[in-house]
């Protein structure tokens, strides 16, 4: 079909690529459109030819299926439905990407002739000037394609030479009921029949004959009657040329190329001395008696009838040989635009002298075995046509019978066949594929839209599949389930008929191209959905790029969660290395997405800027610059706040954000121009800003969130991010001294007279000098801060770490008998007071955490508020079959029921009372809606005054570390909303606090295992108030323990002191 009406792609079937997937074939296409590399046109021809080959591969595998009749009827049902969308986007081809003239030009133009012109020009030049017939010349091209496309599928039959000359007749000539005559007439004449081997040699000749004039090859049909030895039979096809009465498609096109000027220039001279449409019109008529002769023959004449019933528009001849909805649309259309062509049609007639008598004409059909009232009548029209010149004449076309009036529109024609008596053409005129083809005829694209929507979207309409979801064998061909398949030749029909400026012009009317695209769009995402069903994430992103930004979100969001899903190990395998694997994999798919995701927009954004020198094409997105960072920002958040994701799993999601940055290193690698290129601040400040609430909410936990922290630093951060941030800043920098210098220098030209268009140069500097400063300052803070949580998270590792390693080594002494604590135990003594030594000195001693902000500033801004999600420990698993809380990847705990009730009522009294005490400017508000899952939310404002900000600083951080009277002993913190300073201040008290009562328990611990005392002598002093290598002004280490951890301490302190007393009482 791609060769059969101009298509500009060739059909050469590809082995490789039949088997790849069809979304990815699809895609590619599309992508090729988007990128401009392919134009909408070439498009279309490539996605017919996709379809083909899938479709011939389809009917190569069926031969390997013989004994399995249910799977070769299947595939052969998915063959017919390839076929069916590569003859759509044929149809599609021919309406709207063929350049050429539907009906050709009717040969060269004849020089000296006085503007006269051939027969065929005329009926050329009247379809080209007449919108309807060269739609409707297009239409019928379309469906001669289709049908020799079909043709050339299967094996050809083969005729000998002389096959049909009747020679098994002649040998019988008047036995019984033969003919004794051998004129073709003889039959009808004689009302006598040829010998039965004779007989089915012709009706086998008139099949074939049919079957090539259906598919537009009247020249082969002759060819054929020329071989089998009957020329008489090909000169009586070939009144009207030798590619038919008006040759349409590939027919036209090689008559064009066929004629040439000398033949044309004889052509027109027979015509003007003949009278081209007296000659042509009797011979019109010639056919219609030939049709309506061999209708009444007895037997084996249906194919005839419907031969000469095509050459004549004779649809009651037609029609009874039509077994499918595409050759009865044929048979009305061909006969319509017949008909329509000639009707009306300026031409030369018969000069009267040379007119042969109606008496003659009715001697001729009486001798031809016509009844004589028939005879009679048919001598009229045929006078009629004589006399006018023109087909058909009034008189035949006023009295009823075989040219009773046609259908003149699509649409009636289409209603014709959906009454048909036939079922299988009623029924096929309801079937999805062919309502498409019926609204692309029709030029219809709202109707279509609103088809395709509820084909796709609402499923108030079916069919036109394979009807197959479990496709065996053809997944095996790239093949995807029959309802992914329908959504992607919906989406990109839709999708193709916006790109050729179909949908753009259908209509004038705003409203209504509104509402095709807005039909046109949920098409294409129930197409997205169906990829993100079948986990075809890669291919997701471009087509993003065709939804508008609510649509696009939200789907964006699905594909970002179904990759978070791997990319955290909830879908991995089983054991350590199994998951480990899975998340190697996760991470890599995810970072191939957000590629993908980054080069679509950025390239959309070009086109819709005009940037792109890309091919015509009327596709539009709607894509806003930093679409990407826009898209993982917006997601990054929902992870950090859902209740559906641990704090290891928000630890893994917060990888999205520093992919920018992985794709970022590997642009500069590539380009090996590290220096050259200086990317948008926002590449690290997203990544930074995540990072450091991330620890924040985690450091404010217990042990299991501190290790998602601990993940989160040494698995989801980049080795090299920190460095590269702080290398960043550092250019940030030197672009704004830089730009400031360049500032100063243009004002100081400008005043010493310089021109005034440096003004404008100078202020510019100026702001990019501000810019820049104010970006590296940002970034510079955040750096700060994530490398203080790494110090603490490190040192908080450590710790934990040593603490298992003493348990153990207290274990073993338990067990078995010793002299001593042993080597082990010095070893572990001696690792012991190096993280005590490195607690005190990098940690408790320096200003961590503190002159990060501008505390005052922040507390005068704006009214603060600090929002967070609550729940205990102690409650119950989310979820049945939910890892508990302490185990590795598991979620936060869930309150229920009265429990939930219950934990409200206390954090609720807890917190109003002690607001209460802290002055004025407080409002507190806790709620337990269903949203939150299970948790409990507080909401704690205070007014725009330092003294309110720092009640509410007081306020939470009494929350967290249990200082409240009422409050539940194992209330656990799942996220937190603050501002920057505000997180700061919290997290310094809070954190700091479990570090000083980790770190006594170390001391402790160093005590029993031998040592001195001298480990931890630092700390003492430090929670006691001393100043020890620390900024006399920053506030004392006491004021980050609560009432009780300073009771617990004090305890603590005192067994060491009384384990110190008994060690010393040993070694005296």
């Amino acid at each position: 079909m791609a060769l059969a009406y101009g298509s500009p792609v060739t059909m050469e079937y590809d082995e490789h690529a039949v088997k790849a997937p069809l979304d990815s074939e699809f895609a590619e296409v599309m992508s090729q459109l988007l990128r401009g590399s392919a134009d909408p046109k070439s498009a279309v021809g490539m996605l017919e030819t996709m379809c083909q080959q899938r479709a011939q591969a389809l009917r190569d595998e069926t031969a390997q299926h013989v004994h399995r009749p249910a799977h070769l009827m299947h595939l052969k049902s998915l063959a017919a439905e390839m076929d069916a969308q590569a003859a759509t986007w044929h149809l599609i081809w021919c309406l709207y990407c063929n350049e050429g003239a539907a009906a050709g030009t009717g040969g060269p133009e004849v020089l000296d002739a006085d503007d006269k012109r051939t027969f065929r020009q005329l009926l050329a030049d009247k379809v080209s000037a007449d919108p309807l017939l060269s739609r409707l010349a297009n239409v019928v091209a379309w469906l001669e394609s289709s049908a020799d496309d079909a043709l050339s599928r299967g094996p050809a039959p083969r005729f000998a030479d002389k096959e049909a000359t009747w020679l098994e007749t002649q040998h019988r000539s008047g036995q019984g009921g033969v003919i004794s005559e051998l004129d073709p007439d003889a039959p009808g004449r004689q009302g006598k029949g040829l010998q039965p081997d004779n007989a089915k040699a012709e009706e086998r000749l008139m099949v074939r004959l049919w079957q090539l004039i259906r598919s537009g090859h009247l020249q082969e049909a002759r060819a054929l009657c020329r071989q089998v030895g009957q020329p008489w039979r090909s000169t009586s096809l070939g009144g009207g040329g030798p590619y038919g009465p008006l040759p349409v498609g590939v027919a036209a096109a090689g008559l064009d190329e066929d004629l040439s000027e000398v033949q044309q220039g004889e052509d027109l001279a027979w015509e003007v001395d003949l009278g081209a449409g007296t000659m042509r019109a009797l011979w019109k008529w010639a056919c219609l008696q030939v049709s309506e002769q061999a209708m009444r023959s007895l037997g084996g004449g249906r194919y005839e009838a419907a031969v000469y019933g095509v050459l004549s528009g004779n649809l009651a001849a037609v029609l009874p040989v039509c077994s499918t909805w595409e050759d009865a649309c044929w048979a009305y259309c061909r006969a319509w635009l017949d008909l329509n062509t000639d009707q009306n049609l300026s031409v030369e007639r018969l000069p009267g002298q040379d007119l042969v008598g109606g008496d003659v004409i009715m001697s001729v059909l009486q001798r031809c075995n016509l009844a004589g009232g028939s005879a009679a009548a048919a001598a009229d029209t045929g006078m009629a046509v004589v006399s006018s010149g023109h087909w058909p004449p009034g008189p035949l076309l006023q009295q009823p019978g075989s040219l009773a009036p046609l259908p003149q529109s699509f649409e009636l024609v289409f209603e014709v066949l959906a009454s048909s008596p036939d079922p299988a053409i009623s029924g096929a005129a309801r079937d999805v594929m062919h309502e498409v083809q019926q609204h692309l005829i029709r030029d219809s694209i709202s109707a279509l839209a609103g088809h395709l929507y509820r084909w796709q979207v609402t499923r108030e309409v079916g069919g036109g599949g394979s009807g197959a979801e479990a496709d065996e064998g053809a997944s095996a061909l790239g093949l995807p389930p029959s309802s992914a398949r329908s959504a992607a030749f919906a989406s990109h029909l839709l999708l193709a008929l916006e790109s050729l400026g179909v949908v753009s012009r259908c209509s004038s009317d705003h409203y209504e191209r509104s509402r095709i695209s807005s039909l046109s769009e949920q098409v294409v995402a129930v197409h997205v959905a169906s990829l993100l069903e079948r986990r075809q994430a890669l291919l997701v992103p471009q087509y993003l790029c065709h939804l508008s930004d609510s649509l696009r979100s939200i789907l964006a969001h699905e594909l970002l969660q179904q990759l978070t899903d791997r990319l955290v190990g909830r879908e991995g395998e089983e054991g350590a290395a199994g998951a480990g694997r899975a998340q190697e994999q996760g991470d890599s798919e995810c970072l191939a997405v957000y590629c993908r995701m980054a080069d679509w927009f950025s390239l959309c954004v070009e086109r819709q800027e005009g940037q792109a020198e890309a091919a015509p094409s009327h596709l539009t997105t709607s894509i806003r610059p930093d679409e990407a960072r826009h898209q993982l920002t917006l997601f990054s958040d929902k992870c950090r706040f859902s209740p559906a994701l641990g704090p290891l799993h928000r630890a893994k999601a917060a990888r999205w954000l520093f992919y920018p940055f992985v794709r970022q290193q590997a642009q500069l690698q590539q380009q090996q121009a590290a220096g050259a290129l200086l990317p948008e601040p926002w590449v690290y400040s997203d990544a930074l800003e995540q990072a450091v609430a991330l620890s924040c909410e985690l450091s404010l936990g217990d042990s299991t969130t501190a290790e998602a922290a601990h993940h989160l630093f040494e698995h989801v951060i980049p080795a090299d991010f920190q460095a590269s941030a702080a290398e960043y800043i550092e250019g940030l920098q030197q672009r704004a001294a830089t730009a400031a210098a360049a500032a100063a220098a243009q004002e100081c030209i400008e005043e010493q007279g310089g021109g005034g268009g440096l003004v404008v140069g100078a202020a510019a500097a100026a702001v990019e000098a501000t810019a820049a400063a104010s970006a590296a300052e940002h970034l510079g803070v955040l750096v700060s801060e994530l490398s203080q949580w790494r110090l603490y998270f490190d040192l908080d590792k450590a710790l934990g770490t040593w603490q298992l390693q003493y348990k153990q080594c207290k274990a073993a002494r338990e067990q078995g008998p010793g002299p001593g604590p042993g080597l082990g135990a010095e070893t572990l003594r001696q690792c012991g007071r190096e993280i005590m030594d490195q607690v005190v000195s990098q940690l408790l001693q320096s200003d961590w955490l503190q002159g990060l902000h501008d505390v005052a500033e922040a507390a005068a801004e704006e009214a603060q508020e600090v929002q967070l999600a609550l729940t205990c420990s102690s409650a119950g698993s989310n979820g049945a079959g939910a890892a508990p809380w302490g185990s590795r990847g598991c979620l936060f705990p869930t309150l229920k029921g009265a429990a939930l009730f219950e934990v409200e009522v206390a954090v609720r009294a807890a917190l109003q009372h002690a607001a209460s005490s802290l002055g004025p400017g407080l409002s507190v508000e806790v709620l337990a809606p269903s949203e939150a899952e299970g948790h409990v939310l507080v909401s704690i404002s205070a007014v725009p005054m330092f003294q309110a900000w720092m009640s509410c600083v007081e306020l939470v951080v009494g929350l967290l570390q249990g200082q409240l009277p009422g409050l539940p002993q194992d209330l656990l913190l799942v996220n937190m909303k603050a501002g920057r300073a505000a997180s700061a201040a919290i997290c310094r008290r809070c954190a700091l606090g479990q570090m000083v009562m980790r770190s006594f328990r170390v001391r402790q611990a160093l005590v029993e295992l031998g040592d001195d005392g001298g480990a931890g002598a630092e700390l003492v002093e430090l929670v006691a108030g001393a100043h020890i290598g620390q900024d006399p002004a920053a506030p004392p280490l006491l004021e980050v323990l609560s009432a009780q951890m300073l009771q617990d301490l004090l305890q603590l302190e005192a067994a060491t002191e009384i384990a110190l007393m008994k060690q010393q009482q040993q070694t005296s």
